[in-house]
């Protein structure tokens, strides 16, 4: 048990607690002597209240509460009083804003004590700091007393979750839990839950780093497929990745390339030895068309618009081209677009 205490929390009263208050003016609030009246030409003209923050429009002059005409000017576009859009807004003229300034307001805590008569300038500074005006107590969310700001300070005397400091542990700890504060038990449990923290801090961090190393892993593996290094790419010649020499086919699909690991792609190029029997798509393997002739020496015949035809490098439509190449003995046939990125 601890005797001896300190206050952790400074006290809230040293810096202003300060709400910003969204109101309406109600004319219920305004001081008048019996011989006065309202002036309805002060009055918004969306909520027929004193506007406040007071917009004009530029065309009818007529005036809107900042918070009306925005909220009007959502759904609209145009003044509420049918004036050609769009609405442009004006600073008010310097006797509607004399007029307000001279207005006096009670304060909206009233009820709670607040005798305050403030200029309607001034109103909303006055009541965000009033200290008649009620909040939530700010000292912990677990608090649900709401209070005036006056009495705040007397509140943080008593309110059972202002932290209080225990001068043998400097732990901070709850004033409603403090008089069976125990340090050892306290620190045991600090201790309890740090620990549990620790653990599935670290079971998170060795499961991401498995994840993460298996992915580098098997983006290495990737990469080595992918290595178009390994391939040697001459004009007539090409080469598996175990060096055997590539033989140009009449084509065919493929359930996978060798290289890419793109299922179902469209292949001219196999190797030539049985055991190997690696299989690349048209993509990874380009053929060279140098001097108009295919892979293997045939020569290809300029020709146009092949219905039922599609280009085997592209594998787009022939229907349209103007200017098509075809190896009738291979039964190849290629665009004018893939025959110039070949032939280079």
């Amino acid at each position: 048990m601890n005797s001896i205490l300190l206050a952790s929390q400074p006290s809230l009263l040293a810096s202003t607690i300060y709400e910003p208050i969204s109101y309406k003016l109600d004319q219920s609030r305004l001081i008048l002597s019996e011989s006065e009246k309202i002036d309805e030409s002060l009055l918004c003209g969306i909520c027929q209240e004193i506007v406040h923050k007071p917009e004009e429009c530029s065309i009818c002059q007529n005036l809107f509460c900042s918070n009306c005409i925005r909220s009007w000017l959502e759904k609209q576009a145009k003044c509420p009083y049918n004036c050609p859009p769009p609405f442009q807004a004006s600073r008010p003229h310097k006797l509607i804003r004399q007029a307000l300034s001279s207005l006096k307001y009670s304060c909206i805590n009233k009820e709670n004590g607040c005798e305050e008569v403030i200029a309607m300038e001034n109103l909303e500074k006055h009541e965000g700091k009033c200290g008649f005006g009620k909040i939530k107590c700010p000292i912990s969310e677990l608090c649900s007393e709401e209070i005036m700001r006056k009495d705040l300070e007397n509140h943080e005397k008593i309110c059972e979750f202002f932290l209080l400091k225990c001068e043998k542990c400097e732990f901070s700890v709850a004033r409603k839990v403090f008089p069976n504060h125990d340090c050892i038990l306290y620190l045991k449990e600090k201790y309890l839950t740090l620990e549990k923290k620790f653990i599935d801090f670290k079971e998170n961090n060795e499961k991401n780093v498995e994840t993460l190393m298996k992915k580098v892993m098997d983006f290495e593996v990737l990469l080595k497929t992918m290595d178009k290094s390994s391939i040697k790419y001459a004009q007539h010649e090409k080469v598996c990745q175990r060096g055997h020499n590539l033989e140009w086919g009449n084509g065919c699909d493929i359930k996978e390339c060798d290289l890419c690991k793109k299922k179902n792609v469209f292949s001219r190029f196999a190797c030539g030895v049985g055991e190997c029997g690696l299989k690349y798509c048209i993509n990874c393997v380009f053929p060279f068309l140098g001097a108009k002739k295919c892979p293997i020496g045939h020569d290809l015949v300029g020709c146009s618009k092949m219905v039922w035809h599609s280009c085997d490098l592209c594998r787009k439509g022939l229907d349209k081209e103007n200017e098509v190449y075809r190896d009738e003995e291979c039964d190849f046939d290629c665009c004018k677009d893939c025959f110039l990125k070949a032939s280079k």
